[in-house]
């Protein structure tokens, strides 16, 4: 099987992406973060240019994603991803995706 189906998951790289802390990220820069801080709480992260959504994952639940406080930002800077939709000191993990199709950013 060849890479065509398989997602964006498989052409995720761990990013530093500007975060601190054991904050740990998968990014595709510019298309797809997926965000885990262990500790709960917000985090930055340095984008590239864009509109992104962000959606939240309870991995203690499962189940589908939610929305925060935050759920549209921008890049090209260091944006704050606001907490999740509740239980702020549990782990979450974040998604953050463009609004934008492949081949259509400027």
């Amino acid at each position: 099987m060849g890479q065509e189906g398989i997602g964006e998951t498989y052409q995720m790289q761990v990013c530093n992406c500007g975060l601190i802390g054991d904050v740990l990220i998968l990014a595709k820069p510019g298309d797809i973060y997926a965000v885990y801080p262990p500790d709960g709480g917000t985090t930055n992260l340095n984008l590239a240019v864009g509109n992104y959504t962000v959606r939240w994952y309870n991995p203690r639940l499962g189940g589908k994603l939610w929305n925060g406080l935050v759920f549209k930002i921008s890049g090209p800077e260091t944006v704050c991803l606001g907490n999740p939709p509740d239980s702020i000191d549990k782990d979450w993990a974040i998604l953050i995706k463009s609004e934008e199709l492949p081949g259509q950013r400027i």
